[in-house]
């Protein structure tokens, strides 16, 4: 709007129409998250904070030696981290490097919450928490004070990209200077995954898995011209659709989509190389991308061939067992998550269902006023709305599997207010009396059955 005209010079609906424009310029259509995570070591639990338990983690640690815990946190500006820590024996937390806080021994003695206000620079935050092994306990649990109020933590690169945080083995004493490359040169868990050669080894991901049982294996690859490929492979495999039934074939440039199905018993094998160069085509993950050490996503297993598998990286699928899973990655415990880390997007809360509400009743009230800005808000409520009906399944799942603090609806996971779910309720039921919306019943349904 021309800055000679104010907005108390303007008419209702001009001033409806330029905070209408400006709220889908600011906060236009968002997208999920997908980082790899292990579900082994410290991850979040129930209470959406981090459970330490050293003493499980490191029963080799003897009395009086200490272990460091290092996570990183990104700030998009200088802010404060109201941070929980119930220590389980002496704790001091550091932000990069500097002392920021301690535990005190009533905390210590009770396992009682303390409560700190942790002061962030602006971008990467290292965070280290130094817990020393006594005989009344080793570690501690910490994160978010409240739930409803949840965020997480990452780990230091090479695993940038991977939620949770690293625990160093048991140290004699605590390094004078906690910075970043005193820190790398210690000894760390959970250690980088790296696959050895060509093979992936589905006893690693699938341990309980029958012998002979299938499991679908998604990869990329991505070519600059059309080039001839030699291929070699144990498994079925199909490229973009089509089965490859010889060693040889030419495939055109750009990324293709590679899908095998194996059988549990015996590694993975497939490499494709160059047929004129003979140098290796590299393989990358369908969804973390070219930089993430996880070449493959693997679902399963199955106990028939999966032939109408629909490959898709939204929703959770039954297993043979009947048990509803998500997408592995390689290694031990290792799985693609999703993530939500839009502050208004995707979410099923009270103020985002009320400022929903209100675009409902904007668009209905320019439909015939300025018909072009009526359709984009109704282009926006269904693909917002529709993708948290798409995302509440994958949600469940999560909670129930992954150690129940989930980053997508985490509070249409965790019930305990009207106020978390009725009003967004309320305005789904309103874009779906005004357009189509797919699947949002069972939605409804639990919202209503909380409601009585």
């Amino acid at each position: 709007m021309d800055r000679s005209k104010s907005m108390a010079q303007a008419t209702e609906v001009q001033a409806a129409q330029a905070i209408i424009r400006r709220y889908l310029s600011k906060h236009g259509q968002g997208s999920y998250t997908y980082r790899p995570f292990l579900r082994r070591g410290i991850f979040r639990r129930e209470n959406y904070r981090y459970l330490a338990d050293l003493s499980l983690l490191l029963p080799e640690a003897q009395l009086g030696s200490f272990s460091c815990i290092w996570g990183t946190y990104t700030a998009g500006e200088a802010m404060g981290l109201r941070f929980a820590l119930i220590p389980f024996g002496p704790v001091s937390i550091y932000v990069n490097g500097k002392l920021a806080g301690s535990s005190d021994i009533f905390s210590e003695r009770y396992h009682s919450k303390q409560i700190f206000d942790l002061e962030l620079q602006q971008g990467t935050n290292d965070l280290v928490l130094v817990c020393e092994n006594t005989s009344g306990g080793f570690g501690c649990e910490f994160g978010t004070w409240v739930g409803k109020l949840d965020y997480y933590f990452l780990m230091p690169s090479p695993m940038q990209e991977s939620e949770g945080v690293w625990y160093s083995h048991p140290l004699a004493e605590v390094p004078e200077h906690l910075d970043a490359q005193t820190l790398r040169s210690l000894e760390w868990y959970p250690e980088p995954f790296a696959r050895d050669g060509n093979e992936v080894n589905l006893s690693q991901v699938f341990p309980f898995a029958p012998e002979g049982s299938y499991v679908v294996m998604t990869t990329s690859l991505a070519l600059e011209e059309s080039t001839w490929c030699t291929i070699e492979s144990n498994a079925e495999l199909l490229v973009d659709g089509v089965q490859i039934m010889q060693e040889s074939v030419e495939l055109g440039g750009g990324v293709h989509q590679l899908t095998l199905y194996a059988k549990t018993g015996k590694p993975v094998v497939l490499s494709i190389q160059d047929a004129k160069s003979n140098e290796g085509v590299k393989l990358f993950n369908p969804v973390l991308g070219t930089e993430s050490p996880y070449s493959f996503l693997l679902a399963g297993p199955f106990e028939e061939h999966p032939k109408d598998f629909p490959v898709q990286y939204l929703k959770p699928f039954e297993t043979s067992s009947g048990v509803m899973d998500f997408w592995h990655l390689e290694g031990e415990a290792a799985y693609l998550r999703i993530y939500n880390e839009n502050p208004l997007f995707g979410h099923w809360n009270y103020p985002l269902g009320v400022t929903l509400y209100g675009l409902v009743e904007s668009e209905r009230m320019l439909k015939e006023l300025d018909e072009e800005l009526s359709h984009a808000v109704h282009r926006y409520l269904v693909q917002h709305i529709q993708a948290s009906i798409d995302t509440y399944a994958y949600g469940m799942w999560d909670k129930q599997a992954l150690g129940g603090a989930t980053a997508v609806h985490h509070l249409m996971t965790s019930l305990d207010s009207l106020d978390d779910c009725g009003s967004f309720a309320s305005t789904l039921l309103e874009v779906a009396s005004d357009h189509e919306l797919v699947g949002y019943e069972p939605l409804i349904e639990v919202v209503g059955h909380y409601i009585s």
